[in-house]
């Protein structure tokens, strides 16, 4: 089996995936050679970095300068190499967020060599539909995501004071990667005790608790340092967790968020669970008993008080065409008085697949050279997914992708084949679901890359600008 998926991915799907990330970086330079949408403040900002001006600062930036400052030093890296003809320039800008995703995300997965390839392999990963456009603009996601999973990796690995200075740097990026800074050390701190739960919830958060002093040194205080130093800056930034723009991006209550986010991680991980017995046992699951009918109908109830009362609707969700959100909001989503509340049963699903998958993963035994969930994990993960999408009042699906990819680090295919009756797909089982997810994510790819290229539009206030459709 692992020879199958070594082949399949090394020799056929990584090489493939790349051929096209190329072919398509060349495309997008030459056709949309112009700061588009959140470029229009990253490349100017970052060009002024570039020309030494570090205390100049766009108001309506939102974000850390950690990009501007690593774009000033790729850029000063290449004028050394190649003299200054394309210096701080769009194309080269963007390069840097190219090489970053096609090149330095798959080397820092290959790089944990301990975990089993069909755990996550890394053609699937780095052609994750949400993230993938980001590779060719220049915005801050691509080296945000890298920072995470590069911390998780060598956290995984030992290296945990390399771990907690990634974990550092992607709050640079992305202040919301603080949140993630605790569910990386909350994942390395799980594998020091795993040995020793109980099976019981309560004495095993103790034992969290405690190893969370035990290790306090040479573990839990690098995190610590980063958590002092992002209280710092809020601080400083008068209890604001936002840069700029401040009054579009204020802090809320957006429990729905937690619903678009579960849906898309179902409908991206489908290839992974789908079955008749995977939706058999969720029916069993809610109607088997009267007393299980009424636990599905509460569960209904709490949904629906939070699509009721915690929905927020941001005017740019209103009013900007130029992300799936926008389409989604207007012809799914609210496409009249009552659609909302008929996903109702789409959402719980959705979050039941999820949760699902984590424990089906946290089922198989938690070993040094085994990435999965454990009760503690799956607690931590919840409460950080919560913490970083819910106060966002933006329907932003670039806000999910460190959910599913950190999600989809620690689960694996379900056991249960696909069509049961076949041979074939009983004995690979794995291959055949990891090359379908690698197939739908790339499918998904090639139409979002297909409209961006190919579907323009002008809005009639600024009629000399060409708009374009992304995430």
């Amino acid at each position: 089996m692992d020879f199958i998926l070594t082949f399949v991915y090394s020799i056929c799907l990584e090489p493939l995936f790349i051929i096209s990330a190329i072919f398509l970086f060349n495309v997008i330079t030459r056709e949309v050679n112009y700061p588009f949408i959140d470029e229009i403040f990253h490349v100017p900002q970052c060009q002024w970095y570039c020309q030494q001006y570090f205390s100049y600062w766009d108001p309506k930036i939102t974000t850390p300068p950690g990009l501007y400052y690593l774009g000033y030093g790729f850029s000063s890296l290449v004028r050394l190499i190649d003299g200054d003809d394309s210096y701080c320039s769009l194309n080269q800008l963007r390069s840097l967020n190219y090489i970053g995703g096609v090149y330095i995300l798959p080397l820092v997965l290959k790089l944990c060599g301990r975990y089993p390839a069909y755990q996550f392999p890394i053609a699937n990963l780095i052609s994750f539909p949400l993230l993938t456009l980001y590779f060719s603009l220049f915005y801050t996601d691509s080296w945000s995501t890298i920072l995470v999973v590069s911390s998780l990796v060598v956290g995984l690995e030992g290296y945990n004071l390399l771990s907690a200075i990634l974990g550092l740097l992607s709050i640079t990026f992305r202040q919301t990667n603080v949140v993630w800074n605790g569910l990386i050390l909350a994942i390395l701190l799980d594998r020091k005790i795993y040995k020793n739960y109980t099976g019981n919830i309560i004495q095993d958060g103790i034992l969290f608790v405690k190893a969370f002093f035990n290790n306090f040194m040479f573990l839990t205080l690098p995190f610590v340092i980063n958590f002092i130093a992002f209280l710092v800056f809020l601080v400083h930034n008068n209890w604001s967790i936002t840069f700029g723009d401040k009054e579009n991006h204020a802090v809320g209550f957006h429990a729905v968020q937690l619903f678009y986010c579960s849906t898309f991680m179902c409908l991206f991980s489908a290839p992974i669970w789908l079955s008749p017995k995977f939706i058999k046992n969720y029916c069993r699951s809610f109607f088997i008993s009267p007393f299980k009918v009424f636990i599905l109908f509460l569960q209904f109830a709490i949904i629906y008080g939070c699509i009721q009362f915690f929905t927020v609707v941001h005017p740019f969700l209103l009013s900007d065409n130029r992300h799936y959100t926008f389409y989604i909001w207007r012809k799914i989503i609210n496409r009249s008085a009552y659609t909302r509340f008929y996903l109702i049963p789409i959402y719980h699903f959705s979050l039941y697949t999820v949760l699902k998958l984590m424990k089906l993963s946290g089922q198989n035994s938690i070993t040094s050279e085994n990435l999965s969930f454990s009760p503690i994990t799956i607690i931590c993960y919840f409460i950080c997914c919560c913490a970083t999408i819910i106060p966002s009042p933006l329907f932003e699906t670039r806000y999910y992708i460190l959910p599913f990819l950190l999600w989809r680090l620690m689960i694996r295919p379900v056991n249960d084949p696909l069509i049961s009756k076949l041979e074939f797909f009983k004995k690979y089982n794995s291959v055949i679901r990891l090359v379908l997810e690698y197939f739908l994510f790339n499918a998904v790819n090639f139409f979002v890359f297909y409209m961006f290229l190919n579907y323009t539009f002008e809005w009639e206030n600024e009629p000399s600008a060409i708009q374009r459709i992304i995430w």
